[in-house]
């Protein structure tokens, strides 16, 4: 082999060392996303807005809020709940078993599940005057159960309604996951935007 030949045959095994470098990052690459993904998937899930029950928290259209399917339940939480088959609330967890609690004028007292006394509510994600349903008896929250309401209380069907009433803990899909609200409308755009590409618009 002369020099000639000896230096194209190592161009080409140059270049093809180069393309299974190309060929093996690109693998590593596609074998990471699928691996983020299935973990995004697994511990999330995206719900769009439907509705202005969660307003001005959350956008009655246009907005989509993310929620973690394997993460505790507490007090104050945005959640979705499953309600019949098809349909699903976003609402605010109020009380949770063996929580007592009332409103009056549009002040909602809680009494924590083994504590003795009542106390105010801090609800300062309100920003509507509460003025709709906004007096009722104390109510007791059932073992495996929550009470939930809507930040937009005056027009929100939820646990202060006998049709809903409480919901059983079982039911909730997730809560909205912390990095999920500041995102929501970009997050709702972006929905959006494949919806029309999935419909042919």
């Amino acid at each position: 082999m002369d020099e000639k030949e000896f230096a194209t045959h190592e161009e080409s095994k140059s270049k093809k060392k180069i393309l299974l470098s190309f060929l093996s990052l690109f693998l590593t690459i596609i074998f990471i996303v699928f691996i983020v993904c299935a973990c995004f998937n697994y511990y999330y899930e995206g719900y769009p807005i439907d509705g202005p029950s969660m307003e001005p928290t959350l956008a009655a259209e246009g907005d989509l809020i993310f929620v973690n399917k394997r993460s505790e339940i507490k007090r104050g939480d945005i959640i979705v709940i499953y309600i019949s088959e098809g349909e699903y609330y976003v609402k605010r967890v109020i009380g949770l078993p063996g929580d007592e609690l009332f409103a009056n004028n549009g002040e909602l007292y809680l009494k924590k599940s083994g504590e003795s006394q009542f106390s105010l509510v801090d609800e300062s994600y309100l920003t509507y005057e509460w003025t709709v349903n906004n007096t009722f008896d104390k109510v007791t929250v059932k073992q495996d159960y929550v009470f939930l309401m809507g930040d937009n209380r005056d027009i929100s069907s939820d646990s202060r309604d006998s049709k809903i009433g409480q919901r059983p803990l079982a039911d909730i899909v997730g809560r909205a996951a912390v990095w999920a609200l500041p995102v929501k409308g970009i997050a709702g755009d972006i929905h959006a935007f494949f919806q029309k590409i999935k419909n042919g618009n």
